[in-house]
């Protein structure tokens, strides 16, 4: 019974697909799928993808990749990155600031690499590393306690 429907689904997911195409009406997380098949030549064990041909390629086109609200980036978006990259990516982001839920994003990528990664550390100059950037007009005491005590 479980085979039956699990063939359904793939039957729906191909026409489907199929109709997408005929009708050259793509959504975007197609597109992304479609570049990770043309980035991404394979994955290694941990699921990290291994960039193809054109992805390291590409690569070298970029001396640094800057993403600003890697907390609303959803793992294809994330695995993209990485077939582009060659660990030259900056990534900034704030977790209590994640509004795309329904658009999949997922917080849990961006706070694994932030507890991942150290402190970034002047005397050491160690990469990658993290930087808290603690001290802005959003980080004050008055900001905080009123934004803390919203979400818990």
């Amino acid at each position: 019974m479980l085979i039956a429907l699990l063939d359904a689904v793939d039957l729906f997911r191909q026409r489907f697909m199929q109709e997408k195409l005929s009708k050259n009406m793509l959504e975007f997380s197609d597109v992304e799928h479609f570049a990770l098949q043309v980035l991404c030549g394979g994955y290694d064990e941990e699921g990290t993808p291994i960039p193809s041909e054109i992805g390291r390629e590409m690569s070298e086109n970029f001396a640094e990749i800057l993403i600003d609200e890697y907390q609303d980036t959803n793992k294809a978006q994330d695995m993209l990155f990485t077939a582009i990259s060659r660990d030259n990516l900056f990534r900034v982001g704030d977790v209590k600031q994640s509004i795309y839920g329904f658009r999949q994003a997922m917080p849990e990528i961006f706070i694994s690499l932030k507890e991942s990664y150290p402190l970034y550390d002047r005397e050491k100059d160690n990469y990658p590393a993290k930087i808290i950037l603690g001290n802005n007009f959003r980080s004050r005491k008055g900001v905080t306690d009123i934004i803390n005590f919203i979400f818990n």
